[in-house]
């Protein structure tokens, strides 16, 4: 499973935590590290650090991400 931290990503997904909020107003994904989702999500679900976007791997390989915060040192 990929994990991409993004501070703001992980933001705006606190307000509204559905999978159209992966992308901006003309389709584009908000961050580059989000893989393609041949298959389509399967569901997503939220942990205490992360949310995690599950794919349906219909093409062989399962390409489920999630999202967290970037940790203050």
């Amino acid at each position: 499973m990929k994990t991409i931290y993004d501070n703001r990503l992980y933001a705006d997904l606190e307000k509204n935590p559905d999978w159209k909020t992966l992308f901006d107003a003309d389709f584009y994904p908000k961050n580059p590290s989000i893989p393609i989702l041949c298959g389509g999500l399967d569901h997503i679900k939220r942990t205490k650090k992360f949310f995690v976007f599950l794919d349906i791997g219909c093409n062989g390989r399962d390409n489920s991400f999630r999202i967290g915060r970037k940790e203050k040192k």
